[in-house]
């Protein structure tokens, strides 16, 4: 890697044995490559994934000791070229590099908001012309860039995207709304449940898209408004829950079901939290022969306001089978936050799914 322009003044020790006896040192690297204990066949991916959930928690730094580790004391540099698929369209050719890792983990942080970025021609895999490439030092060793990354020039908005999401401030902001207009509705008090108006004016503030509001039109936060606030959607009747469960089930334009695991009664929980963390937008409803019904919106896990609540589980069982339990915009008459589901079993398999697919 090219250090001009930094203040560094010395070589390391690898770099000076490097210089004496070369032999020894490539042996060493190549060692340690070949031991496999050190690193992870997966470490792009998961080096990846550790930037983008640190970013979502608000974090700043991230140990890259977590991902690689080394007993030697000299700094080793590790090269790894991968095409990786995330899932949404997030597929990306990686170019990346460790710089310097230490036998030591505190020296091995590096920080990920102040990250440097350039366009850069490289040559890897089926790459060979301009790459993002994005730079981030170490905390405790001033000048000196631990992590490489590097992208196609036609990855590289999506890429970013992808590690710095701004999706996740949006489905925070636009949940947050969505309560405060249920809040609305009813009066100012949380108790009456609300989860047709939760939902789809937090869907509406995603999307800008009114589809889960009446035909015959309603407002986003009260039961009379000004024209201005006056939504229009696709949804047949009053617009209760029940209104919006059939509506899906009918085909309410830019949505597609999502069926049942083959071979059970209930759907890949843990997919769907996975692809919403991702940024897509999926609806649960469940139509109820006696009372409104049930709507809510899935929502990114790095949101659930109930990671500190005792006696809530990340799983249970449907049918003897342990299930991950997804995490969403409630609205119902008991509480109005962003949580994990409380629901039981079987109300976890009466509840039907649709994912928007509408751009």
């Amino acid at each position: 890697m090219d250090y001009s322009g930094t203040q560094a003044t010395k070589l390391y020790k690898y770099q000076w044995d490097y210089i004496h006896d070369p032999q020894t040192m490539l042996f060493a690297w190549a060692e340690e490559e070949e031991e496999g204990a050190m690193g992870d066949e997966k470490i792009i991916e998961n080096i990846l994934t550790g930037i983008r959930n640190t970013v979502n928690s608000n974090g700043n730094e991230l140990k890259i000791s977590n991902y690689y580790t080394t007993t030697y004391s000299y700094g080793v540099e590790v090269s790894k070229w991968k095409v990786v698929d995330f899932g949404e369209g997030n597929k990306f050719t990686v170019a990346l590099y460790l710089h310097e890792v230490l036998d030591e983990a505190n020296k091995n942080i590096v920080t990920l908001l102040n990250k440097t970025e350039e366009i850069k021609k490289r040559k890897y895999l089926s790459v060979n012309g301009n790459c993002l490439t994005l730079y981030f030092k170490y905390k405790e060793r001033e000048n000196i860039y631990g992590l490489e990354i590097a992208v196609p020039e036609t990855e590289a908005e999506k890429f970013k995207e992808y590690l710095f999401p701004t999706f996740i401030d949006k489905f925070k902001t636009s949940s947050e709304q969505a309560i405060k207009d249920a809040i609305r509705t009813a009066n100012g008090k949380e108790s009456p449940a609300r989860c047709n108006v939760g939902t789809r004016a937090a869907f509406y503030y995603m999307t800008g898209d009114p589809i889960l509001f009446p035909i015959t039109c309603s407002c986003l936060d009260a039961f009379w408004c000004e024209k201005e606030n006056l939504k229009c959607g696709g949804v047949e009747g009053n617009g209760d829950a029940n209104s919006i469960a059939k509506s899906l089930e009918d085909g309410l334009d830019g949505f597609t079901p999502i069926h049942d695991v083959s071979g059970h009664d209930y759907p890949d929980f843990a997919k769907m939290q996975e692809e919403v963390n991702n940024g897509a937008i999926i609806i649960g409803a469940q139509y109820a022969n006696v009372g409104s019904g049930h709507v809510c919106m899935l929502m990114p896990e790095f949101l659930d306001e109930t990671t500190c609540e005792t006696g809530l589980n990340k799983k249970v069982k449907i049918n003897g089978v342990l299930v991950s339990v997804p995490v969403a915009l409630e609205c119902g008459s008991n509480f109005k936050k962003v949580r994990r589901l409380v629901w039981s079993p079987e109300t976890l398999k009466e509840v039907k799914w649709y994912k928007y697919t509408k751009k």
